[in-house]
């Protein structure tokens, strides 16, 4: 698998050196953070991982693929219902 790794993003301000010298001396760093302003990982985005997971292995291809979450999703979305 190729994939690149990246810092979480409330680590993305502190350098990795300071990190490592946190580590090596064994301390708590006191880093001025506020969490309030990172979204967080709900029972509704599994719920939407759940769905798009079981929906795209039901189809292959773009041609099956489309039109497939739409209906659905928002089964009553105007441009989805018929005239």
């Amino acid at each position: 698998m190729d994939c690149e790794l990246s810092s979480p993003p409330f680590l993305a301000e502190i350098s990795d050196d300071e990190i490592k010298s946190h580590i090596d001396s064994n301390s708590n760093p006191e880093w001025n953070m506020t969490f309030e302003q990172f979204p967080v990982h709900t029972q509704a985005v599994e719920r939407w991982v759940k769905f798009f997971t079981e929906a795209s292995g039901k189809v292959f291809g773009a041609e099956s693929r489309d039109g497939l979450y739409e209906p659905i999703c928002c089964p009553d979305h105007p441009c989805l219902t018929s005239p």
